[in-house]
Formats: C-alpha cells, sequence, structure tokens
C-alpha cells in the first residue's frame, strides 16, 4: 500500500469514527442531562473538568512526543516506549498526589464543594489514569501510521458508555455510578490498546530510569505541556468556578450552554486541518499566496459561524426545550451570550493556525495564556454578581481578547485585504439578519425539523443573492469540506 492510499484510509477510518463517536457522545449527553438534572449535572461535569486539567500534567505533553520520535525512529520504537512509560508513571504519581490535595482542600474551603464530588473525583481521576495509558498506547499507533486501530477503539469506547450509562439511569443508581459508566469505558479501551501494543506492534511494558534522559524527554514535551495546559485550563477554569462559587444548578446549566457551544468547534478544526498545511507550505515556498489563504480562512469562518449565531438566538429556547424540557430553560441565556463570542472563537482557528505555520507559536502561546488570564479575572469578577452569565461573558472577553492579539500581529509578518474581509462580513451579517427575522416570525408554526434546514437555505440563497460567495470560493470550500480530517484525540468529558 502505497502512503497516499494509507493516509486516505486512515483518514476514512477516522472520520467514520469520529463523527459516530460525536453523534453517539452527543446523544448520551442530552440524555444524561435530561435525566439528572441540572444540579446533578453541575456535580459530574466539575468532577470530570477538575480531573481533566490533571491529565494534561500526566502526559505533559510526551504522547505528541512519543508519536515524532516513533515516527522517525522505528527501530527503537521498544527504547521510546519504555522511556515515555517510565516518565508518565513518575507523571501520574505526582498528578495524582497534587490532584487529591487540591480537591480536599477545596472540600475543606468552599461549601459548594462536598464530599460527595471528593468521591466523585476520585472514579474520575481512575479514570484519567487509564486514559492517558491509552493516549500512550495510541501514540505508537499513529507513529506506525496504523489508525484503523483507533477508529476501532474510539467507537469501543462511546458505546460502552453509552450502554452503561443508560443501564445506571435506567436503574436510577446513585451519580457515582454514572462516572463509573465512563470507568468501565476507559478500562476496557486501555485494556484493548495494552492488547494491541503487545501482540500488534510487539512491544513490552518494562520499567527504565536515566534522569538525563528523562529530563531531556520533559525539556522537548514542555511547549506541548505547556501549550496543553492553558488551553485545558481556558476550557475549565468557568465550569469550576462557578461551580465553586455559585453552585451545583448554575454549573449545570452552563455546561449544557457551553457544551452546545463548543460542539460546533468540529467545524473550524476541520478546516484547520486543510489550512494548517497549506499555509506551512506558502510560507516556505510561496510567501505571495499566503496573505489569500488566510483571507480565504478568514471568510469562511465568518460564513460558518455567523449564521449559527442568527439562528440560535432565535431558535435557541426553541432547542433547549425540544431536546431537553423546561428545567433547562435557564441554559437558554448563557447561551445567547456565548453564541456572541462565537465567531471570535472560529475566527481565532486560522489566525492561531497562521502564527503556528509562521513560526510563531510561541507567541501564540503568550497570546492563549493573556486570554486565560482575562478569563480567570473576569470570572473572578462576574460570578458573584452574574453567576452563569457571568461566566459566559467571561468566555466572550477572552476570545475577543485573543482574536485582539492574534490579528494586528498576523498583519505585521503579512498584510491581508482589511476591506475585503469587511465585505464580506457584512454581506454575511445582512444574509443572516434575513435568516433571522423570517424565522422569528415562522418559529411558532413548524418543528425545528423544518426550521433549521429551511433557515440554512434561506441564508444560503440570501449570500448568493447578495453576491457573498462566488463560484471560485464555493469550490475552494467544498474542496476544504473533502480535505477534512477528523480529530484524533479521545475526549475526556462527554
Amino acid at each position: 500500500m502505497t502512503g497516499t492510499s494509507r493516509i486516505a484510509r486512515n483518514t476514512t477510518f477516522l472520520t467514520i469514527a469520529s463523527i459516530a463517536q460525536k453523534v453517539i457522545s452527543f446523544g448520551y449527553y442530552a440524555y444524561l442531562a435530561d435525566s439528572i438534572g441540572p444540579g446533578n449535572l453541575g456535580k459530574y461535569t466539575f468532577a470530570l473538568t477538575f480531573t481533566s486539567v490533571f491529565i494534561i500534567f500526566m502526559d505533559f505533553g510526551l504522547g505528541p512526543l512519543l508519536t515524532r520520535e516513533a515516527a522517525r525512529d522505528e527501530e527503537h520504537l521498544q527504547q521510546h516506549f519504555q522511556r515515555m512509560i517510565s516518565a508518565k508513571i513518575a507523571l501520574m504519581t505526582l498528578s495524582l498526589l497534587g490532584l487529591f490535595a487540591s480537591i480536599i482542600a477545596a472540600e475543606q474551603l468552599f461549601e459548594n464543594v462536598t464530599m460527595e464530588d471528593v468521591q466523585l473525583v476520585t472514579v474520575a481521576a481512575a479514570v484519567i489514569i487509564l486514559d492517558t495509558i491509552t493516549f500512550t498506547c495510541l501514540s505508537i499507533f499513529r507513529a506506525l501510521k496504523q489508525l484503523h486501530w483507533e477508529a476501532v477503539g474510539i467507537v469501543l469506547y462511546q458505546v460502552i458508555i453509552l450502554a452503561a450509562g443508560v443501564t445506571v439511569l435506567k436503574l436510577h443508581l446513585p451519580l457515582l455510578f454514572v462516572v463509573g459508566a465512563l470507568l468501565l469505558g476507559s478500562s476496557v479501551h486501555c485494556l484493548y490498546m495494552i492488547g494491541l501494543v503487545r501482540w500488534k506492534a510487539k512491544l513490552r511494558f518494562r520499567w527504565t530510569w536515566d534522569t538525563a534522559e528523562i529530563k531531556k524527554l520533559l525539556v522537548l514535551a514542555a511547549p506541548f505541556a505547556i501549550a496543553g495546559v492553558i488551553f485545558r485550563v481556558t476550557g475549565s477554569a468557568d465550569a469550576i468556578m462557578l461551580k465553586v462559587m455559585a453552585g451545583d444548578r448554575f454549573a449545570g446549566w452552563y455546561g449544557l450552554a457551553f457544551k452546545l457551544t463548543f460542539a460546533l468547534t468540529v467545524l473550524p478544526g476541520a478546516f484547520a486541518t486543510s489550512y494548517f498545511p497549506a499555509m506551512s507550505s506558502y510560507y516556505r515556498h510561496a510567501r505571495e499566496k499566503l496573505a489569500h489563504t488566510f483571507e480565504s480562512g478568514m471568510f469562511y469562518m465568518l460564513l460558518l459561524s455567523i449564521p449559527i449565531v442568527a439562528g440560535v438566538i432565535v431558535l435557541g429556547d426553541n432547542i433547549i426545550v425540544a431536546v431537553w424540557s423546561a428545567d433547562w430553560t435557564s441554559s437558554v441565556q448563557p447561551l445567547w451570550i456565548l453564541m456572541i463570542g462565537l465567531p471570535f472563537v472560529f475566527l481565532n482557528y486560522p489566525i492561531g493556525n497562521f502564527l503556528n505555520a509562521v513560526d510563531r507559536q510561541v507567541r501564540n502561546t503568550v497570546h492563549m495564556g493573556i486570554a486565560l488570564l482575562v478569563n480567570v479575572i473576569c470570572n473572578a469578577i462576574l460570578i458573584p454578581y452574574y453567576t452563569f452569565n457571568g461566566a459566559a461573558i467571561s468566555v466572550v472577553a477572552s476570545s475577543v481578547v485573543l482574536v485582539g492579539l492574534g490579528l494586528p500581529l498576523v498583519y505585521r509578518l503579512q498584510p491581508f485585504a482589511i476591506l475585503f474581509l469587511i465585505k464580506k462580513a457584512a454581506v454575511v451579517s445582512a444574509s443572516a439578519a434575513i435568516m433571522a427575522f423570517v424565522l422569528f416570525f415562522i418559529q411558532d408554526r413548524y418543528s425545528l425539523f423544518v426550521l433549521i434546514p429551511l433557515g440554512g437555505m434561506i441564508y444560503i440563497a440570501a449570500v448568493l443573492l447578495l453576491n457573498g460567495i462566488t463560484a471560485a470560493e464555493l469550490q475552494q470550500l467544498a474542496g476544504a469540506v473533502r480535505r477534512k480530517k477528523a480529530a484524533i484525540e479521545k475526549p475526556i468529558v462527554v
């Protein structure tokens, strides 16, 4: 099999698996939220979010580093593997100590953190240990370009969680068992990957310790780890602070709105997969194409995000009530606020990928750190007064700051057509407004199954009538969709 056909096959497997996983995961989350209610969902989300921060310290960027080093030197795969495993055992031990010290301290200091939360975090800690081992095994098969095993594991993991979780919910068992469904899925997934490493990759799990080598590994992995920590904490700070400062119900209502909003980031993530290699290549070999590629990426993010914002602002309450129940109508307000920030979240994908492609990844990481600081400060100020709305405003503020820091730097490095983007944004916004206007007046007459596709058709028709997109841009957009690859990290929170 040629390299090209192998890549195509791997992409196909992962795309199908990713789609299946996302459908199952979202369906299960919808059923879970409606079954346990806002308060318990807040506890569930807190346990998984809190522990997910520590999985970064357990891995410390060694997963991507293992894939890179093993792909370069397959002859010494066993040595790379056992060094990584040994380093991760030490990191997992230290991370677990930090995790339990943190949650016990939180239980003593904050009245909204209870002993039940400590128990849930304990079970979730076992989940992230297994997931760390699983990710190490996945890194081996990514290096070997045998991604079909990962695709099977993704679906297996999600199906087991679905079956176990639904059973637990049907039997009305305590919340601890709901987190236990994740533990079961992670256990089977981990055993599956360990078996593959043992019998397919022919590797052994052996302990080895060379202080100098371990230090070298950690230094090499540090950039991956720092970016991972910032990314993970950015996605977790609001949920954790909301739980501690406002309580479980507010955390549950906000968690639902956040889940709905950031499930949509699969769209810019797909384009980032296509645009990052192109921008990297143009930076080295054809810089005259760099500006046009960036402009196209920004335009497509506007084209995708703005109608979603308009549609959810009009139909958001209908969506919440239709999928869940009236108990979740409080999620509508933070959902609307998060939607305001959605275009900035989308726009940061081409901005961040551009900076990484032109060797400004350190500067991009600094921007992420500043945005995280803004997020934490805004949460600390706003949550006591505005609860989940304050958390949503904080997300919007940090997203705006991230774009505000990155876009001027992109322009300094590679000037682009600002007027072009302003005109495109105006046309897209006008088209989305037309769609929203129609949906607002007919929303009580039809179901969501009619309104959503009808809104999409109205928007597309308006964009075409207003000359918002050309035939060449449509062709380029279709090409980017065809080049889409699935995200290959198994999510921790379902």
